[in-house]
């Protein structure tokens, strides 16, 4: 052999001698192991890995004054402990001189009689630096560019790259190694499935309440309710230097506190907003003040790597638990787990008054209908500007006198004295009008003695039954996805698979979970979500009377002002719109002609004639209540030709 690779061999054996952690020759016997090292961790040269404590009495003739005690071995060395808490001053403390993986031979409180007794070993091995905080390796210390290991949501899992573990916490300051990551995450779904838990990621703003810096106006009659039930409340906000704040008003979605109470007994609660940490901060100072829901699993523009949301930044690879609530869809890079919310507005919002986008015509139409607009400040402006973008009723004017003239269905000229309704729905799915029984009685206040009338208020109810919809919804995705989950751990033990631990040795394992991973066994909640969602209108063949909403002006003389419908796909409204997209997500098919079609999707009354008895008519709403309700609402009642009043939502429709 080599002389030279000889001295390498015995330089190395020597090495792996010397990491054998042991009493100094003169250490105080007989000796108490107060604690030493988990078994497994990655040591340091000089970190502390053991205490001791002499057995006072019966010390060994080593015994001497401790203050005398220093380095003692070339492979360990103890001090003593001053003033440490509970610590006695007499403990000593073992340090280890070489850097790598302890191996624990003894365990904690074991009595040492003999200098030669082996304490553990460490294997001298280079730190992976599996954990790493604000670029420091919590093992060893030393600082890490994780932007040279940072893992990419395209990555394979097992990668040399890190992950940023959201499932342990929403600090963007913690990276894992993925591998680390990986097992990590296999851990806590499988705490997940013995606590028989799933997860469900809540979006905030448009989905549990509408915030806003501008007060409601001041003729929209705001109701004193309960903080329990929905109120309107008014908090600060920090912008994200927090260094000025400004005032902020929150209006809570009707419910929200019973979906907390019965959500959170079956579901962990994740909460992702796009907005900043201190928007999210107020708001839970409102709805979370304890962290009982949420506790730190909160999560904020800043901790996305994208202007984009991602399940991968809470579970990078395994998401079977998972369900998302938003009302926004396009801020996900996948869309399999979401529960579309209706958007919640309260407030005057015109931000999509004049940004027509029937790819967002779910977001803007609901934008649009906040009870807020109903306000005299605020509804002339909505009705003049939207409708100079698409259709509604125009108001025709007699030349002598000025004054509206009313004319029926026919345009014969119908006398003052007797009132009809004109009410029309426009390309935005607003309406024209506003219900008549929208106006508080006017008070009367004294003023200088005498009584002086108060302008009328309006006060709109608001009839949102979102949260108590989507607590049947999540409950019954609930009990299928344990029901399979049961039943696939049954069949398993019925087989006896010995790659199954669970099946022999009782609690399930992380191994099991990999088990039922890699074999396609555990349940998806996403896969269960979207087969309630598709049987929902699985016999449903929609055709919508198109220019109604997508042609600026429908009173122009074509086969709709007829009665009739223009069979021409491309201006098909389901096709190019959004509220087509979602139809066909809950089984619906859309079609290109009227033959063969089961539902007819208008926007007014008396519209168009149907092209078969069998065929029920229904106004885009009802689709928007199948949408956010998760079930087969009643047609009849969505009939438009049987409204006498405007409707502002599909809610306010249900509860009539």
């Amino acid at each position: 052999m080599d002389p030279e690779n000889l001295e390498e061999l015995l330089e190395a054996a020597f090495d792996e001698e010397s990491s054998e952690i042991t009493l100094p020759s003169d250490a105080p016997l007989p000796s108490k192991l107060i604690w030493i090292v988990a078994d497994g961790s990655y040591v340091t040269k000089d970190q502390i890995i053991a205490i001791l404590n002499p057995i006072a009495g019966n010390a060994s003739e080593n015994t001497r004054d401790l203050s005398d005690y220093q380095l003692l071995s070339q492979d360990t060395r103890y001090e003593n402990i001053q003033n440490m808490g509970d610590i006695a001053q007499k403990n000593l403390i073992l340090k280890s001189t070489i850097s790598g993986r302890l191996i624990r031979i003894v365990e904690n409180l074991t009595e040492l009689n003999n200098l030669d007794h082996i304490l553990g070993r460490i294997k001298p091995t280079s730190c992976s630096h599996e954990v790493v905080v604000h670029g420091m390796c919590a093992n060893c210390s030393v600082h890490i560019d994780t932007s040279l290991k940072r893992k990419h949501e395209d990555l394979n899992c097992h990668a040399e790259t890190s992950a940023v573990p959201g499932f342990i916490t929403s600090h963007a300051g913690v990276e894992i190694d993925s591998d680390l990551a990986y097992e990590m995450e296999c851990s806590e779904i499988t705490k997940y499935l013995e606590d028989r838990k799933l997860c469900l990621v809540l979006d905030l703003d448009n989905t549990l309440v509408h915030a806003t810096s501008q007060s409601p106006p001041a003729d929209i009659d705001v109701e004193t309710i309960e903080i329990s039930s929905s109120s309107v409340l008014k908090t600060i906000v920090y912008n994200e230097t927090e260094t000025s704040y400004c005032n902020s008003f929150f209006k809570l979605r009707p419910g929200i506190f019973k979906f907390f109470r019965s959500v959170s007994k079956r579901y962990k609660l994740f909460l992702f907003t796009m907005g900043t940490r201190q928007h999210a901060q107020s708001a839970l100072r409102i709805l979370d003040p304890q962290g009982v829901y949420f506790g730190n699993r909160v999560f904020c523009r800043n901790d996305s790597r994208s202007c984009m949301k991602s399940l991968d930044r809470l579970f990078p690879n395994h998401k079977n638990l998972v369900l998302v609530m938003d009302d926004s869809e396009y801020v996900w890079t996948s869309k399999l787990a979401l529960i579309k919310v209706h958007p919640y507005y309260y407030f005057s919002d015109l931000t999509y008054l004049n940004n027509y986008d029937l790819n967002n015509l779910t977001k803007s139409s609901a934008a649009l209908q906040s009870i807020c607009n109903y306000s005299n400040f605020v509804w002339s402006k909505i009705v003049r500007n939207s409708t100079g973008a698409k259709y509604s009723s125009p108001e025709k004017k007699a030349p002598e006198s000025g004054q509206p003239l009313a004319r029926d269905d026919d345009g014969f000229a119908v006398p003052a004295a007797i009132k009809i309704s004109h009410f029309r729905y426009n390309g935005y799915l607003i309406c024209n009008e506003r219900p008549s029984d929208i106006y508080v009685k006017p008070a009367v206040a004294p003023k200088g003695g005498e009584k002086t009338q108060l302008f009328k208020k309006i006060r709109v109810k608001d009839n949102d039954k979102q949260l108590d919809k989507l607590i049947t919804l999540l409950d019954e995705i609930y009990t299928r996805f344990y029901a399979q989950y049961d039943q696939a751990v049954s069949d398993l033990i019925n087989s006896r698979n010995s790659e199954f631990i669970q099946a022999l040795n009782g609690p399930l394992t992380p191994v099991d979970v990999k088990f039922l991973v890699y074999n396609d066994l555990l349940p998806s909640a996403s896969l269960i979500l979207n087969e309630l969602r598709e049987a929902i209108l699985k016999d449903v063949t929609l055709y919508s009377n198109s220019p109604e909403f997508i042609l600026p002006n429908p009173n122009a003389r074509d086969s709709s002002s007829s009665g009739g419908l223009r069979e021409d796909s491309e201006l098909n409204f389901l096709l190019c719109s959004d509220f087509g997209k979602w139809a066909r997500k809950f089984g619906a098919r859309i079609g290109k002609l009227t033959d063969r079609v089961t539902h007819l999707v208008v926007n007014n009354r008396n519209c168009v004639r149907l092209p078969d008895e069998k065929v029920k008519k229904v106004h885009i709403k009802w689709l928007e209540a199948v949408f956010y309700c998760h079930e087969r609402v009643d047609e009849h009642k969505f009939n438009p030709d049987n409204w006498t009043t405007p409707f502002r939502s599909f809610w306010d429709v249900l509860s009539s």
